[in-house]
């Protein structure tokens, strides 16, 4: 059951915090018409359909097509992000439209990849379908709870706000320097700088929540802070310097 939960909170919770940014940000994007239905019946497609290109990826480039195929996605998203924390007006929703379908088919992905290996190996289908309302529960009880903290404070701080972005997007930035090590695409900044996992487990639930909201990585490498850091300075210079 507890498996089940983590599965939720490590491939959607992501998902639900984007959400929850975006909506703090664009809340004009979020209101509901039926053209938007529309787009975004289409756009659940798309997501959809990344599934099979992952699947379809396996046998590019020595079998290391998945991965580069998600750091394609990953990059899509964080130059979204750094789009939309910027001057953009004229190209905003498509951006804004391009990002999420990016990022949701990439966890979507990856989430139906293990839940459907967790529906075949769960001795009980009752407690797989209350372990999965129970993470769907979390996972949307949290971008409740952190959407009222973003528009109750982006009022005042917008700083901080801007800074829970920044995190936020870094973290999925330096995750292609996990994926590039992984495939031993490059061995530079390869070396660990220390763990940890003796504090907070990478693999716990509060783990998997720090992940999705910063990118908490328990034994990182160097070129992953290089890239982190790097990454959420210039994506908090453009949201302070434009003061979205």
């Amino acid at each position: 059951m507890i498996k089940t939960v983590i599965i939720f909170l490590r491939d959607l919770l992501p998902v639900f915090i984007l959400f929850a940014y975006l909506q703090s940000l664009y809340p004009a994007f979020f209101k509901i018409k039926m053209s938007s239905v529309w787009k975004g019946l289409g756009a659940a497609l798309v997501v959809i359909s990344v599934k099979p290109l992952l699947e379809l990826s396996n046998d590019w480039f020595d079998g290391t097509g998945p991965e580069w195929v998600s750091i394609c996605l990953i990059l899509v998203v964080v130059t979204g992000m750094l789009l939309l924390t910027s001057a953009l007006n004229r190209y905003r929703p498509a951006v804004i439209w391009t990002t999420i379908i990016c990022f949701t088919g990439l966890k979507f992905s990856s989430f139906l990849l293990y839940f459907s290996v967790e529906m075949t190996t769960s001795d009980s289908l009752g407690a797989l379908i209350v372990s999965s309302v129970m993470g769907l529960g979390i996972c949307v009880s949290f971008y409740i709870l952190w959407s009222f903290v973003l528009n109750e404070v982006y009022g005042f701080k917008p700083a901080f706000v801007g800074a829970c972005i920044s995190m936020f997007v870094a973290g999925q930035a330096a995750k292609v320097v996990n994926h590039l090590h992984q495939i031993d695409a490059i061995s530079i900044g390869s070396n660990r700088l220390g763990s940890v996992e003796h504090y907070i487990s990478e693999q716990s639930e509060l783990g998997h929540i720090l992940k999705a909201l910063v990118g908490f990585e328990s034994v990182p490498s160097q070129l992953f802070i290089v890239v982190y850091v790097l990454t959420a300075i210039a994506v908090f210079t453009n949201f302070y310097r434009n003061k979205i």
